[in-house]
Formats: structure tokens, C-alpha cells, sequence
């Protein structure tokens, strides 16, 4: 969302795209956009550092993922066993204990993000989070029983994904 934003800022004074921006308005252009979901944290930035016009076209995308109560217990395992910043360890644990304000959605598919260190960790470590999470939510009732870690993407594997998920 941050590099969309940025694309924004770069067209209004008509200067050329980087490729991340370039990326993050391909994926926002998808027919899943409206399927995306972002932190609270993400919402007040923007709040505070977007134009409200390029808020309005922004808005179909601005769903919020909201805390559960093992949002943050997951998100201190993953910062304790795993080395993630509290920052990632954050958005991890809300991409799979999260829920939509409707209620009707717990974690997502997709984390998506432009930090390949965040990627590589999340991957080199992926073993021992599958098992650390498979042993917490073992022990947790439903609907917490259903969660699933994400899978973590760059923008560009995401639209590969999302394009191979339209095409069937």
C-alpha cells in the first residue's frame, strides 16, 4: 500500500514509476484487490501522510485486519523463537490470527510484502514455525482451531499467483 501511495505522489508531479510502484499498482488493479486487507497501523499512516484524494481511490482496498486475542501471544513467539522484529512478528501473527470487522474471515492467504529479509527468515525458519503453530493451535478452540499461517510472497509472486487463481 505504501509503494501504491508512492506511485500517487510520483504521478501527481509527473515523474516515472520505480518498479516497486510499478508493482503495487499492477496488484492493486487485480480483480482480487478488494480481497486485500491491511493493519490498523497502516490505516493511521495513511491517515496522517496520504491526500484524501488518493485515500478515495485507495478506499475499496482498505479493508482492516483487527486483532484476535492470540494475535499478540502468537506474535511473541514468533519474535522470541524465530529473531523476527517486533514489527514482523506483528504483522505475521495478525496476517494469521486477524479478523475482518464483518468477523468473517480469520488470517489470509497472502502476506505480501517488499522485505525479502522478512521472506528468507519466514522461509529458513518455516519448519519450526509449521510446528510451533500446529502444537499452540492444537490447543486452542474454535474458530482459532481453523487458522493458517500465511504464505509469505513478494508483489511479484503474489500476481503470479493471482493470475494463475483467475485464469482456472
Amino acid at each position: 500500500m505504501r509503494r501504491y501511495t508512492e506511485s500517487y505522489w510520483r504521478s501527481v508531479k509527473s515523474q516515472p514509476l520505480t518498479p516497486e510502484q510499478r508493482i503495487a499498482q499492477d496488484l492493486l488493479s487485480t480483480p482480487f484487490a478488494e480481497r486485500f486487507f491491511i493493519s490498523p497501523e497502516l490505516v493511521n499512516l495513511l491517515r496522517l501522510r496520504v491526500p484524501l484524494l488518493a485515500i478515495e481511490q485507495i478506499r475499496p482496498f482498505l479493508h482492516v485486519l483487527i486483532s484476535t486475542k492470540y494475535q499478540r501471544r502468537w506474535a511473541r513467539r514468533v519474535r522470541q523463537n524465530f529473531g523476527f522484529g517486533r514489527e514482523d512478528a506483528h504483522l505475521l501473527s495478525l496476517a494469521t490470527f486477524g479478523i475482518g470487522i464483518a468477523g468473517d474471515i480469520l488470517g489470509v492467504d497472502l502476506f505480501v510484502t517488499f522485505d525479502l529479509k522478512l521472506i528468507d527468515r519466514f522461509n529458513e525458519n518455516l519448519p519450526g514455525i509449521e510446528s510451533r503453530f500446529s502444537r499452540m493451535v492444537s490447543h486452542l478452540q474454535p474458530p482459532y482451531t481453523t487458522a493458517a499461517l500465511p504464505e509469505v510472497v513478494t508483489p511479484d509472486e503474489a500476481l503470479l499467483l493471482l493470475s494463475n487463481v483467475e485464469g482456472e
